[in-house]
């Protein structure tokens, strides 16, 4: 295993060609995710053009994109010399939809602030001077993923009394904040009692953010109440997966037995019922959830014809969104399930075979090949994440080896 705190660019040039034998990675999708600068452009062209280069030929990519902006990093792959395949599809019950509330804007005016720069610079540059890493921190606070909504834009979030007592005492922070962080407390104290906030969402434990109910006031709050405006204002179900290959020697069988690579591990993938039957892989990846398989059975016609004679379960491969006690501490805002990956991983990756990730992030592609022995070169430039991604390989490889 090989890891790397590098802009993968510069791993990359360094790496030889025709070495990795497969690809799968969760590259930035470029939406600006709680406007991390990580996340706010997908990478560049001269990224997957050394990522072609170092795959051997007839090696696969598995990169997950948005369904927003799928179609710039298709067009990219295929620009630098992919073949696509057929799209895989992870759907989901648990998207959050982020659009904002036309009634509730039209009726806000607390005069309370809202999270703002000030106050992410204040409390990033306090963390930055501590001797304490963000997952230290969550530790310590005994929350879990919050400091990306404590230093995030587009899910912003103060933290709650508890916390903010927490960390005043340990990062040694001023009074600056202590007048705001009163006022709040309070006005949260008067929702909850009226019923009016949802002080149980784990996301918005903050009076800044939507209610889960609002009743409107003014003319134009009734007018438009129940209207919403966003990008994301239609709950995202969907994780497009672009699947790409280098173009391989034909016919396939040389280039199998020239470079080991080219084909995909389709038993070693299929779907094995209760009743002992195998199934065939599908392209379709979803979370189990009840309003994932009302949609997918009962959407058309001819597929729940088709459906109705197999179990759920066995007809799609099935891989739920993290659970909490699988992403523990981990603060990595769009962490992929475990068993997921291992799905991919295998899928594409032969046996005893290089698996490389140019965005590492938490290093979930990394805890995949470890559990399907595979080799592994995951890259990360963002510091945070990279020491994150360490600690947790660490763990599991000392776990593997016990």
């Amino acid at each position: 295993m090989k890891l790397y705190n590098e802009d993968c660019l510069n791993v990359l040039r360094k790496m030889e060609s025709c070495s990795i034998d497969s690809i799968v990675c969760d590259p930035p999708y470029g939406v600006n995710i709680m406007n991390e600068s990580w996340d706010s452009h997908l990478p560049i062209h001269e990224i997957w053009k050394e990522c072609f280069r170092v795959l051997k030929p007839g090696g696969h990519i598995l990169a997950f994109s948005s369904a927003r902006l799928y179609h710039h990093l298709a067009i990219e792959m295929e620009n630098v010399g992919f073949e696509t395949f057929n799209m895989l599809a992870w759907i989901y019950s648990g998207g959050f939809p982020k659009g904002k509330n036309l009634s509730l804007e039209f009726d806000k005016n607390d005069g309370l602030p809202k999270p703002d720069d000030k106050f992410r610079n204040y409390l990033r540059s306090a963390i930055k001077e501590s001797p304490y890493k963000i997952l230290e921190l969550e530790k310590i606070c005994g929350t879990s993923g919050m400091f990306s909504h404590y230093l995030g834009k587009s899910q912003p979030c103060f933290p709650n009394d508890k916390v903010w007592k927490i960390l005043k005492k340990t990062l040694k922070l001023d009074n600056t904040y202590d007048e705001l962080f009163l006022e709040l407390q309070k006005r949260r104290e008067e929702y909850q009692k009226k019923k009016e906030g949802n002080s149980k969402s784990r996301h918005f434990d903050s009076i800044m953010k939507n209610f889960s109910y609002h009743r409107p006031k003014s003319e134009l709050a009734k007018k438009w109440d129940g209207y919403k405006y966003g990008k994301q204002a239609i709950k995202p179900c969907i994780e497009p997966i672009y699947f790409g290959q280098k173009p391989p020697i034909r016919p396939i069988t040389e280039n199998v037995k020239r470079w080991n690579v080219g084909a995909l591990n389709i038993e070693g993938c299929k779907i094995q019922g209760e009743d002992g039957k195998v199934r065939h892989l599908g392209s379709v990846i979803h979370d189990g959830q009840e309003h994932t398989k009302q949609a997918l059975t009962k959407g058309d016609k001819n597929a729940t014809k088709y459906l109705s004679k197999i179990p759920f379960e066995e007809s799609f491969f099935y891989v739920p969104k993290p659970s909490k006690s699988e992403r523990g501490n981990n603060f990595h805002p769009t962490v992929k399930p475990i068993r997921l990956m291992e799905h991919l991983v295998r899928l594409v990756t032969p046996k005893g075979g290089t698996c490389l990730d140019p965005f590492m992030g938490s290093g979930t592609t990394g805890v995949a090949c470890l559990n399907e022995k595979v080799s592994f070169i995951g890259i990360e430039r963002e510091r945070d994440f990279f020491e994150l991604a360490s600690e947790r390989l660490d763990s599991y490889s000392e776990l593997l080896a016990a």
